[in-house]
């Protein structure tokens, strides 16, 4: 007997041989076709719902047989698929590239939001654009999209105030808002990486773009970047704030607080799926939950999303053992939790909420 079969077992073998082979007789197929630019979306179009609900059966499948799976043998899982070359017949697709290799070195970065947002046809050839399409219609992204849905109506609760985004991404809520013409509102949108920023789909007076980490509001450091536009390309905060670079912040940046009782909305949609609850107040989701409800006016409203338990099977075995990407599901009494330091005499209403699929749900306060 093979390591691989005392690891993961014979019939879980198996049944990703099948899966495997599934992709490399896909892609052969495809790449004979003599299908010109015009063509291939209509050809695209015609074989998706099979090849798609063939794929969801899969790895539905998998899915089932390894329900079991402690993480090391998830994580030995990753390794055994990396070995064996369907990682590398992914990379076209760019939703798989980005879930398996992470090129910003974390899973789930702006673009790859981007990308489910958009959830058309991308990638270098036929086959990866099919399957690049593929993975944007799992049930992870109709509940991203619907998400996004869910927020942008929130928006619509206040007739003027502030907005602040924690983990923003690719702020395509705010975007839409504000491109809908809807001119009432000032938005602040914070994530922890620059290059969403260098990114950022365009400028509007109505909506700042800084720079915060999620762990350090927890510790108290509520203190948020803004990079000035002919500094965003040489900007690195990680480093700008350590020894020497720390004079030249000033000139780089303009430096902003998140004070207490200042904003009309805040919410963070999938920054929760990957941080821990503690017993200790101070720490993880409890402390965080608590830092962003003090920012929050009386008569505010503060949502933070996570996702549940809700989410299919098949695409938490692709997500945990063909992308070695983890989250954080957690059941309403979980979500409730993260509270437990907000004190009750300051909670208008407290509410679990969820998007039309009930995969992402959001934490609902309301500030007395």
């Amino acid at each position: 007997m093979s390591s691989a079969e005392k690891v993961l077992g014979k019939e879980v073998l198996r049944a990703y041989s099948e899966f495997r082979e599934w992709h490399f007789d896909l892609k052969n197929t495809l790449d004979k076709l003599d299908v010109n630019s015009v063509g291939q979306l209509a050809y695209l179009d015609r074989i998706l719902p099979g090849e798609r609900n063939h794929y969801f059966n899969e790895i539905n499948r998998l899915g089932a047989l390894t329900e079991g799976y402690r993480l090391e043998q998830k994580q030995y899982f990753f390794q055994f698929i990396a070995t064996n070359g369907l990682h590398h017949i992914l990379k076209g697709a760019p939703y798989f590239y980005h879930s398996i290799f992470k090129p910003r070195g974390y899973a789930g970065d702006a673009e790859m939001m981007a990308l489910v947002y958009r959830n058309t046809y991308e990638g270098s050839d036929t086959f990866s654009k099919l399957l690049h399409r593929i993975g944007t219609d799992c049930d992870a992204c109709v509940a991203i999209r619907n998400r996004k849905n869910l927020l942008a109506d929130s928006f619509l609760e206040f007739q003027s105030g502030k907005v602040l985004s924690l983990a923003a991404g690719p702020a395509q809520e705010i975007y839409e808002y504000l491109d809908a013409n809807h001119q009432d509102k000032d938005f602040l949108a914070l994530d922890h990486d620059i290059q969403t920023l260098r990114n950022a789909n365009g400028e509007n007076p109505l909506l700042k773009y800084g720079i915060a980490n999620a762990f350090h509001l927890i510790k108290g450091n509520k203190r948020y970047l803004l990079p000035r536009r002919l500094w965003l390309n040489s900007c690195d905060p990680k480093k700008d704030v350590k020894g020497f670079r720390r004079s030249f912040l000033p000139l780089k940046y303009s430096i902003g607080t998140i004070h207490n009782n200042s904003w009309d909305l805040v919410y963070s949609a999938g920054l929760f799926d990957y941080i821990k609850t503690f017993e200790d107040p101070a720490k993880g989701t409890v402390a965080l939950t608590r830092a962003l409800f003090d920012a929050v006016k009386p008569g505010g409203r503060l949502l933070i999303g996570n996702i549940s338990p809700k989410l299919s099977i098949g695409v938490k075995w692709a997500m945990e053992c063909l992308c070695d990407w983890y989250l954080i599901h957690r059941i309403e009494t979980e979500m409730l939790d993260f509270a437990r330091s907000v004190p009750s005499r300051e909670i208008a209403s407290i509410n679990v909420i969820a998007e039309e699929t009930g995969i992402n749900w959001f934490l609902d306060i309301r500030k007395r």
